[in-house]
């Protein structure tokens, strides 16, 4: 006789189920949809705020004029800074904001494109070069925008503190 004719077949165990998830794994998938969806919020955050900024790069492609790129300036600060503060910026007070809203690196940069005379802009025969102007507005809403909230509120501070001196800056 055979004795392996002898032999049972092997019984399986029971397979083991998949479910119920481990709690670790519960935690895992909401740590990666919250991480999704805080991505997509931040995304459409960042693109929200820098929208005015592509319009304004865009636009300045096609000004063709001193006072038209001056605006889109003006534009650019009142969209991004208060009101009441950056509207009344002219001349020396606005070169020097734009100087002063850039990160520190980048100030000698824009100081060399920026023509010295800015209030020369809204004069007929103003002897700035309309490229160079342009470069230079360019340069400044690369690297100075969208404004950080640090910078607004240094700079609200300070205009306050200066009309309640007499001062303007």
């Amino acid at each position: 006789m055979d004795p392996l004719a002898q032999l049972k077949d092997i019984h399986l165990p029971t397979p083991v189920s998949d479910l119920p998830i481990a709690p670790g794994w519960w935690i895992l998938l909401v740590l990666a949809i919250s991480l999704c969806v805080w991505s997509v919020m931040a995304w459409v955050r960042y693109r929200k705020v820098r929208k005015t900024q592509r319009k304004l790069l865009a636009a300045l492609a096609s000004a063709d004029t001193l006072a038209s790129s001056s605006q889109l300036l003006k534009l650019a600060l009142v969209s991004y800074y208060p009101r009441q503060d950056t509207a009344k910026l002219f001349g020396s007070n606005l070169r020097a904001f734009l100087v002063a809203a850039l990160p520190p690196k980048k100030q000698a940069s824009f100081d060399q494109l920026m023509p010295e005379n800015i209030a020369g802009i809204y004069q007929a025969n103003a002897d700035i070069n309309l490229n160079d102007f342009n470069q230079a507005i360019r340069f400044w809403l690369t690297h100075a925008l969208p404004a950080p909230k640090a910078h607004k509120k240094t700079y609200t501070n300070k205009m306050k503190t200066n009309a309640v001196r007499g001062q303007d800056d």
